[in-house]
């Protein structure tokens, strides 16, 4: 945990979080949690410079979490975006996988974009269940609980780089006024007719993972399942917890570098557990000046979570164990070289951000 107030409870992913060093223009070096007492940078801070920020209530029986301070999300109703709170939106495991919006959020929402009739159908019916969901003073409904009222919910869970949801209406015949939002927004034709093969799963299997097993015998403990392997990128796919989840490898040889337990936790988080593993030599080639351009094409392309800015993750192999971190910056070039970086990384300092 790096931070609490009255209500909420703040942490990133990371186990590392007490190793994130801030730099300020004048060269002062504070770390994280120091500059939060200090009042240097604020929670909100963190979350417009991309870091994943995982905010919990206090009180919190459902053991769920906030999901917009952890992800980039993207909410639309139809076709309009829309940009919610931080508590808009709550997701918990219990009973299955569950996502809550924020009631009287939602409903000013659909009222702002032009929908009155159907939000005062919504607010007057009040579409909840016999049990209630309250969570720090906030009522929240349930995302299947709207459908009954032709309000059909789309969570892309399948997007790395940011997370689309979109409320749409639906008249009499079910069909929704500005399209089918089941279909994948980004989808390739080749996928589509994969994951419509796809072993469905439950994230709780990814435990059985052991890292560096091979590719190979991570289908075989997973599940066989719908799969293209041959000369160049090879991929696997699955339904996890009902959520399209495609792993990517290049050969059934390859050692896979997740633990099972990253395995759920990265999933549970961010809806993929792909990234480009790279070594500490490629790591020492970098070169102070480089742009986000150079920085990819000397690493390699991998899992970018920013938007407007670069935040790219990586894993760092050093021949015995894999470091995942990440490299938060704008249009900015890297002010480090790549012997620096490494000095970083071997310190336990997995966040540089610029």
């Amino acid at each position: 945990m790096i931070y609490e107030d009255g209500n909420y409870k703040y942490s990133l992913s990371s186990i590392r979080s007490d190793k994130i060093m801030v730099i300020f223009e004048d060269g002062k070096r504070l770390s994280l949690k120091e500059a939060i007492i200090q009042k240097k940078i604020s929670i909100e801070d963190l979350i417009l410079n991309g870091l994943q920020v995982m905010m919990e209530p206090k009180n919190n029986p459902m053991g769920g979490y906030f999901n917009i301070p952890s992800h980039l999300h993207r909410f639309y109703i139809e076709e309009t975006a829309i940009y919610p709170s931080n508590t808009f939106m709550y997701t918990a495991a219990n009973n299955g996988y569950n996502s809550y919006f924020a009631f009287d959020e939602l409903i000013s929402h659909i009222e702002a974009c032009g929908y009155q009739a159907e939000a005062k159908q919504i607010r007057e019916q009040r579409p909840f269940s016999s049990e209630r969901y309250v969570v720090e003073g906030i009522e929240y409904i349930r995302d299947i609980a709207l459908e009954s009222f032709g309000m059909n919910i789309k969570i892309g869970w399948e997007f790395s780089s940011h997370m689309p949801v979109r409320f749409s209406f639906s008249d009499s015949s079910g069909k929704a006024f500005f399209g089918d939002t089941s279909s994948n927004l980004s989808m390739s034709a080749e996928d589509r007719e994969m994951f419509s093969n796809a072993t469905k799963i439950s994230s709780d299997q990814f435990l059985s993972v052991k890292k560096n097993m091979t590719m190979k015998k991570v289908m075989d403990t997973l599940g066989k399942t719908s799969h293209v392997i041959g000369q160049g990128p090879s991929s696997m796919y699955y339904y996890v917890d009902g959520k399209p989840l495609k792993i990517d490898f290049v050969n059934l040889s390859d050692p896979y570098p997740f633990s099972g337990v990253d395995m759920k936790q990265y999933f549970d988080t961010f809806g993929t557990v792909n990234y480009k593993i790279v070594t500490m030599e490629n790591v020492l080639k970098l070169s102070k000046g480089m742009k986000a351009k150079d920085i990819t094409k000397s690493l390699g392309n991998t899992i970018d979570i920013g938007s407007g800015r670069n935040i790219l993750i990586y894993l760092v192999w050093d021949g015995l164990s894999i470091t995942q971190i990440t490299l938060n910056f704008g249009g900015n070039e890297l002010p480090y070289h790549g012997k620096e970086i490494y000095t970083m990384i071997s310190s336990g300092q997995t966040e540089m951000m610029w």
